[in-house]
């Protein structure tokens, strides 16, 4: 079996949990994948498209099942490019009175 990329956990604008997943196959670039139901995270660009793209991930990693994280993607999915992908950190306010 294909090896699997590395997953960061991140969160979408709306504080929603979200994967990235770097590429194996064309390094530097990233896929997006935020939380469908249980454990099961859909790709985000996919997803602009009306196709749906599941990953099973469970502890932090991808379960290895049938089919490779970067198989069967619309044809217009595009990878991210590794650069424009930013995580930020959380920021405490302290309030003084």
């Amino acid at each position: 079996m294909e090896a699997v990329g590395a997953l960061t956990l991140g969160k979408s604008k709306y504080f929603g949990e979200m994967h990235i997943y770097s590429s194996v196959r064309k390094p530097g670039y990233v896929y997006e994948f935020s939380r469908q139901h249980g454990n099961k995270y859909r790709c985000c660009s996919c997803k602009k498209l009306k196709k749906v793209r599941c990953t099973t991930i469970e502890n932090n990693a991808v379960v290895a099942g049938v089919k490779h994280p970067e198989d069967d993607r619309h044809p217009d999915c595009q990878r991210i490019p590794e650069a424009g992908i930013y995580v930020c950190a959380p920021v405490i306010l302290h309030l003084y009175r």
